[in-house]
Order: structure tokens, then C-alpha cells, then sequence
């Protein structure tokens, strides 16, 4: 699956090494490493727009949010098939005052994510062959031949090997012709310049969700408290892959020129968002509504959680009473079970009532579409007919006037019957005679 991203990517790369090396004369390590920085920078500017398409996407979403929430609320309790073609029609109209749509935010990622994968494939199979550092006969790599990976390993950068890692035993460094220390020593800054970068791009997409939340929903809540401890643990963890795993030298340099694009990209595309598609006061006023709401729900549920282990305190405490604190707590258990059993029950008796009705719906919109099919054909037929030179209304109104038309009586009246329908047999004469 991936291979139809490796060949693309890889032929920019091979692209980018025959321009530094055989156009400007650079050498060949320079070359390679040149072109492994240009691979970056072209890759993410083709990418660029599709970016800019899924951010304006998710701004126009976050800013119609009030009005979309306001009107689900509204028709929240209606299932009468005219309620919900009205809800559609309103909703659609919000949306193209806005200009969203929801193909221009899940398409990018669609394209972003294998040209991503490409990408990193295309550095990871180069630095690490499955036929070994040792190999002289390498497998090609998308449009790059054996003798461009081969080239690409023996690429050094400031002495150090491009395929060289950390983690690699002094046998295998001193093979490479390097030893622990100058990889170390080429490794570590890149791999805290990587992190610093990820760092605050995560600290800003999180102070950029914290402001765009959707309060309501308990998923997004979830999502928003899991990105705040990745903040702390992703550097974490790309630091110890960096040091302990088997991540060569280039990988780095792909992590701290593909951190750095992305950290300038990000921040500049969110700057112009904040400047070209402000949020209004209506939009402030309604988070603040809804962050309101949800801290009341936070504290009831808290306070309940503080009532059962109040009761169970006590009856450390009062051990006499045992019987008494246990049927409380089992009182309050009950009251949140029914009081959510029966809020499950009125939304989902309400969603099937709706299900129904919008099933309605779409049966006559695809009876719709059939018949406006049926006329397409029909219609298609006829242009075909007519190309030919033959209308098929012509044609039958023509068979039907040959088949209805009536015999002229004077013409049946003069001709002469036939002797056939006198005596049929003297079509069959007899035969001779054997006696």
C-alpha cells in the first residue's frame, strides 16, 4: 500500500540529489543531505494547502457551533417527518453562510497522512536496508537504484554517518568508522532540538483547543485532558527512541527539519486564522455558557461521590449503623442509576421515533433520484434514437396505423378468388399409379 506514496516521494528526493550533485557540482554527501532537507521542505509545501483547507474547515466549525447547537436543541424533542426536513434546511443554510464543508476537513488528512508515511518510509528503508549496512547490492527504493542507497550510506555529515545510531555497539560504529561519543555527541542536540520543537507545538494546540472546546461533548473533554499529559510524555518518549532505539542519524535530521516546518507552519496558519475568521461575542458568550454548565455537572457529580464516601466513613466510625448507612448510600446509588436509566430511555425513544421519520425521508428521496434516473435514460435513449434516424414514437405510430387500417371493400369485391381456397387438395396432386 505504501509503495504508490514511496515512488513519488522518492523520485523528488532522486530529483533533488541530481540537482545539487550534477547541476552545482556539490559532493556527495552534501548533496544527499541537501536533498534529504529539500525532500522535507517540498513534500510539506505541496501539502501546505490541504493543511490550510483542514484548518479553515475545523475554524468555520468551532464559529457555527452556537448557532448548530442552538437549533439540534430546538428541534431536539420534535420527530415529525416536516421538523426534521426543517432542521436540514436550516442547518444547510447555516452552513453555507459559513462556507463549511465537511469533505474540505476529512479529504486533506486523507492526503496528508500516506504522503507523510511516504516520507518517512523513503528515509527509513535508505538508512536502514533489510539487506544490511555490509550489502553492496542494495534493493531498489521507490525510483531510487542501488546505487543511490548505496551512495546514501556512505553519506557523512559532520563525520558522521548518516545510518550510524546511538544505540549501535562499538563493533558496528567502528565498522562505520565512528565510535560512541561523536555519535552521541552529533545525536543528542538534535534529538532535544527535536523535542523542543514538538513541545511547543503541543503546548500550542492545546492552549488552541482549550479555547475551542465543545463543552458538551464528554469525548472532547477526554481528548483535551489527553493531550494536556501527551504534552508531558511525547518529548518523553521521542527523547528515549532517539537515544535507546535504533534511529539513525538521518531520522533525526528528518525529526528536527520536519518538527521545525510543522511548529512555523501550524503557529502561522493559526495566526492568520485568529486574524481573517475572529471569533465573535456570540461565540464567547456561548462557551462561556457551556464551560458553566459543564462545572455544574463536574460539581453535582462530585458532591454525590462526597456523600458516598462520607457514608462510608462513618460507618468505619459508627459500626452500629452499618444497616442504616449502607441502604443511604444504595438510596443515592439508585436515584443517579434511574435518573440516568430513564434520561437513556426518553432519548432513545425520541432517536427511533426520528429514525423512522428520516428513513421515510430518505425512501422518497431515492425515489426521487430513481425516477429523475428513469427520465435521464429515457431521455438519453431518445437523443440515441434520433442520432440513428429512428424515432421509436414515429415507428409505432406507424405500425399501429398499418395494423388498424381497414380494407377497402370495392378492392376485396373485384378480386377474383383463388382456386387454392376452393379445393385446397389441388395443390397436392395425386400420385401415378405403380399398377
Amino acid at each position: 500500500m505504501l509503495e504508490m506514496f514511496i515512488y513519488p516521494v522518492s523520485g523528488v528526493m532522486r530529483l533533488w540529489h541530481y540537482i545539487f550533485a550534477d547541476l552545482f557540482g556539490v559532493s556527495q554527501s552534501q548533496a544527499w543531505v541537501a536533498s534529504l532537507f529539500a525532500l522535507v521542505v517540498t513534500v510539506r509545501s505541496i501539502i501546505a494547502p490541504f493543511s490550510w483547507m483542514q484548518f479553515k474547515s475545523g475554524r468555520f466549525a468551532i464559529m457555527m457551533r452556537p448557532k448548530i447547537k442552538r437549533l439540534k436543541e430546538e428541534y431536539a424533542e420534535r420527530t415529525d417527518k416536516e421538523s426534521i426536513l426543517e432542521q436540514e434546511r436550516r442547518q444547510k443554510e447555516i452552513q453555507e453562510e459559513y462556507g463549511y464543508s465537511m469533505a474540505a476537513g476529512c479529504v486533506p488528512a486523507l492526503i496528508q497522512v500516506p504522503v507523510f508515511l511516504g516520507l518517512y518510509q523513503v528515509l527509513l528503508r535508505m538508512a536502514r536496508p533489510k539487506e544490511g549496512l555490509d550489502a553492496t547490492v542494495h534493493e531498489p527504493i521507490g525510483l531510487l537504484t542501488s546505487d543511490n542507497v548505496r551512495s546514501f550510506l556512505d553519506t557523512r555529515f559532520f563525520g558522521v554517518p548518516l545510518p550510524a545510531y546511538n544505540s549501535m555497539s562499538p563493533e558496528q560504529l567502528a565498522h562505520l568508522g565512528t565510535d560512541q561519543p561523536t555519535i552521541h555527541a552529533f545525536v543528542l542536540p538534535l534529538i532535544i532540538a527535536a523535542c523542543v520543537f514538538t513541545t511547543i507545538n503541543m503546548i500550542v494546540s492545546t492552549l488552541r483547543t482549550r479555547y475551542s472546546i465543545d463543552h458538551d461533548s464528554e469525548f472532547a473533554v477526554s481528548t483535551y485532558r489527553f493531550l494536556i499529559v501527551m504534552v508531558l510524555v511525547a518529548p518523553i518518549g521521542l527523547l528515549q527512541a532517539g537515544l535507546f532505539g535504533p534511529i539513525p542519524a538521518a531520522i533525526c535530521l528528518y525529526w528536527v527539519a520536519n518538527n521545525l516546518w510543522t511548529l512555523l507552519q501550524n503557529n502561522g496558519m493559526f495566526l492568520a486564522l485568529r486574524w481573517k475568521y475572529p471569533y465573535d461575542n456570540d461565540h464567547r458568550a456561548f462557551q462561556a455558557e457551556r464551560r458553566a454548565q459543564r462545572a455544574e455537572r463536574v460539581v453535582l457529580k462530585k458532591s454525590r461521590k462526597k456523600a458516598l464516601r462520607r457514608l462510608r466513613n462513618r460507618s468505619l466510625i459508627q459500626p452500629w449503623k452499618i444497616a442504616e448507612l449502607r441502604q443511604q448510600a444504595r438510596t443515592i446509588k439508585n436515584e443517579v442509576r434511574e435518573e440516568k436509566e430513564a434520561e437513556k430511555a426518553r432519548k432513545k425513544a425520541i432517536r427511533e421515533k426520528r429514525r423512522e421519520a428520516e428513513n421515510e425521508i430518505n425512501n422518497e428521496k431515492n425515489a426521487e433520484r430513481l425516477e429523475k434516473i428513469t427520465r435521464h435514460v429515457e431521455k438519453y435513449k431518445k437523443k440515441k434514437a434520433a442520432k440513428k434516424g429512428l424515432d421509436p414514437k414515429s415507428n409505432n405510430q406507424q405500425e399501429e396505423q398499418t395494423t388498424t387500417e381497414p380494407q377497402d371493400p370495392e378492392q376485396s369485391s373485384t378480386t377474383p378468388p383463388s382456386d387454392s381456397d376452393d379445393n385446397p387438395q389441388d395443390h397436392h396432386p395425386e400420385k401415378p399409379s405403380t399398377d
